[in-house]
C-alpha cells in the first residue's frame, strides 16, 4: 500500500456521516481528490471537512450526480455502511460504465433478510426459528424487524401479544418493501460474526468477533456494547461452518467484495439471520490490518477506481480487537457542546476513534446514544483492559447543560 497510488484520480464519496470519515481520509492520504456528496451539513457528515470538494447534492438524486460526474470525469464512486446508498452506487457506476464490487441481483439477495435466510438453508447453513406475521403459534419473546433496513433499525423484541402487534406496525412503516421478519429471540445464546473477503472469485476468511450487549433490560436488547476480536469460538465455527459458508459466498458469484456474516451461537450450533455486503460498522477492516498487513477497505477503494488491488500478505499476526462503544443517556433535545477524548488520541494501542457526535449534534430519543467508538489493539485482554479504563477517564463530553456521563461503561474483558 504505497502512498500517491491515488494521484490523479477523482473519487466520488456518497454519504459523508462519520462512517465515511474514515475512508475520505484513506483516499486522501493515498493521492486521490475527493468529492462527498450528500444533502446534510457538516455536523451530520463530517467527511466533508476533509475532503477536497463538498456537494450538497443527495446520493439519491441520480440525474444531478450524473450530471456532474459526467462533467468532470469522475474516476469511481464508493460508499458503505447502508443499502440504501450502496444502491445508489449501483446504479450510478453501471451507468458510467465504473467499477463496482456488486451488482443490482447481488445487493438484492444479501440486503433483504429473508431472501438471505432462504438461500442459506439452501446451502445446509442453519438459520434462526422464524414464524410468519399471522402465525397463531408464536412463542415470545419474539425479534420484530423490517426485512429491508439495518443498523438495528426497526429492530424490537417483543415480549407479549400487545407489544407484537405494536412492534409489527412499526417494522412495517419502517420497511420500504413493507415486509418484516419475525424470529425466536436468542437471548440467551452468543452474537457471532464472521468477516470474509472475495478476491479474483476465491474466498478468504479474515476473522470473527463476539458481540458484548450493552444491556440486558428490556427494550435495549439489540444495543451493541462493542465487539471483541476473535471470537471465542473461532476454531468451531472455522472447522464446522466456515467451508459451508465460503461454499456459499462463491456461488453468489462475487469477483471482488467484502461481507459480514452474523449468526447466533447456542448449543453447538450457529444460526445465520442476516449479512452486509458492504464496509460494516464495527470497521473490522483496523482488525484485518492489524493481523494480515492490507485490509478490505484500501483494496475496494482500488477496486472502484479501477487500478491492480495491492500484493495480498500471506502472513498473519494473533492479537486481539475491542471495538469499545461508549454511550451517553441524557433528556431528549440535550445538545452537545464539545466531546474531547483527551490522552487517548495518542495512545498506541488505539487504532482509530470515531465520534458519532460533533459539536451541535442533538440526542433526539430518551435512549442511550451512542457517542463514539475506539477500536483497541492488545496481545491480552488485560492490556485491552487498560485501554478500556483510560478512555473512560479521559473522555469528556459536555452538553448544553453541563458535563454529560457515560452510560454503563465497560471496565475490563473478563473472558480469555
Amino acid at each position: 500500500m504505497e502512498q500517491g497510488d491515488f494521484a490523479g484520480k477523482k473519487l466520488l464519496v456518497l454519504g459523508g456521516d462519520t462512517n465515511m470519515y474514515n475512508v475520505v481520509k484513506l483516499a486522501k492520504q493515498k493521492g486521490a481528490y475527493t468529492i462527498v456528496t450528500d444533502w446534510y451539513d457538516s455536523i451530520a457528515s463530517p467527511a466533508k471537512l476533509i475532503a477536497d470538494e463538498a456537494w450538497n447534492v443527495s446520493w439519491n438524486d441520480f440525474d444531478e450526480l450524473f450530471r456532474r460526474c459526467s462533467e468532470i470525469h469522475i474516476d469511481g464512486v464508493i460508499t458503505g455502511f447502508s443499502e440504501f446508498i450502496v444502491d445508489s452506487m449501483v446504479r450510478l457506476c453501471s451507468s458510467m460504465k465504473l467499477p463496482c464490487y456488486i451488482t443490482k441481483e447481488q445487493l438484492e439477495l444479501t440486503r433483504d433478510k429473508d431472501a438471505f435466510k432462504r438461500y442459506c438453508q439452501a446451502h445446509g447453513v442453519p438459520t434462526v426459528k422464524e414464524w410468519q406475521q399471522d402465525d397463531m403459534s408464536i412463542v415470545f419473546p419474539v425479534i420484530v424487524k423490517p426485512v429491508d433496513r439495518a443498523g438495528s433499525i426497526g429492530i424490537n423484541t417483543a415480549y407479549n401479544e400487545e407489544e407484537y402487534h405494536l412492534f409489527l406496525e412499526q417494522a412495517i412503516e419502517l420497511s420500504p418493501s413493507k415486509h418484516v421478519i419475525v424470529e425466536q429471540f436468542m437471548g440467551d445464546s452468543l452474537k457471532f460474526d464472521c468477516y470474509y473477503e472475495i478476491i479474483d472469485s476465491k474466498v478468504f476468511y479474515i476473522g470473527s468477533s463476539d458481540t458484548l450487549m450493552l444491556s440486558s433490560d428490556k427494550g435495549m436488547e439489540t444495543k451493541q456494547q462493542g465487539w471483541f476480536f476473535p471470537s471465542s469460538r473461532e476454531e468451531e465455527f472455522k472447522k464446522n461452518y466456515s467451508p459451508i459458508v465460503e461454499k456459499m459466498i462463491e456461488s453468489m458469484g462475487f469477483e471482488f467484495g467484502y461481507c459480514t456474516i452474523s449468526f447466533f451461537y447456542k448449543d453447538g450450533i450457529f444460526y445465520a439471520f442476516e449479512t452486509g455486503f458492504r464496509l460494516s460498522g464495527e470497521h473490522s477492516y483496523d482488525y484485518q490490518r492489524c493481523t494480515q498487513g492490507n485490509d478490505y477497505m484500501t483494496d475496494m477503494l482500488y477496486y472502484h477506481l479501477g487500478l491492480p488491488l495491492p500484493p495480498r500478505s500471506t502472513s498473519r499476526t494473533d492479537v486481539m480487537m475491542l471495538s469499545y462503544n461508549l454511550f451517553v443517556n441524557e433528556p431528549i433535545d440535550e445538545t452537545i457542546a464539545s466531546l474531547d477524548m483527551g490522552d487517548v488520541v495518542s495512545e498506541q494501542q488505539i487504532k482509530t476513534i470515531t465520534a458519532y457526535v460533533h459539536k451541535g449534534s442533538t440526542i433526539e430519543k430518551d435512549v442511550p446514544k451512542k457517542i463514539a467508538m475506539c477500536n483497541i489493539v492488545g496481545s491480552n485482554t488485560e492490556s485491552i483492559s487498560e485501554c478500556i479504563r483510560l478512555i473512560n477517564k479521559s473522555i469528556s463530553i459536555k452538553g448544553s447543560n453541563g458535563k454529560l456521563n457515560l452510560y454503563s461503561p465497560l471496565e475490563e474483558l473478563t473472558f480469555n
